[in-house]
């Protein structure tokens, strides 16, 4: 009898880690879905028919993700007459995982440094 217990308790230990193991897998193939969405919103910010869209909203990632203009970074004082040339976005993207970068783009130069990501909890 006890035999017959300790197998039964072995078998829901058993069937407990291979449910922790799947939604473990589920959750980085999600993590990784959204990265992969990010980085492509991220890169999307520096195409030429994007900046000069006057739409709020980037029209290619409206579905995947949520840019918002923060506006453009302050100058130093040492080239305060030259034209902005960086802005500052938001970026989130995601549905069930949640990721929310900031970037600065410089679009006539064409480069992008991200500044902090984080992941968003309800």
């Amino acid at each position: 009898m006890y035999l017959t217990w300790a197998i039964a308790q072995l078998e829901g230990y058993l069937a407990l880690e291979i449910k922790t193991n799947a939604i473990y897998q589920a959750y980085v193939h999600d993590f990784q879905k959204t990265e992969r969405t990010l980085l492509a919103c991220e890169q999307g910010l520096l195409e030429p028919a994007l900046v000069e869209s006057s739409k709020p909203a980037a029209e290619g990632f409206a579905d995947r993700c949520q840019i918002e203009a923060l506006g453009p970074v302050e100058s130093s004082s040492r080239t305060q007459g030259t034209p902005q040339r960086k802005y500052l976005y938001q970026i989130r993207a995601g549905n069930r995982i949640r990721i929310e970068s900031t970037v600065v783009v410089d679009h006539f130069a064409g480069t992008m440094t991200r500044l902090n990501w984080q992941q968003l909890y309800d």
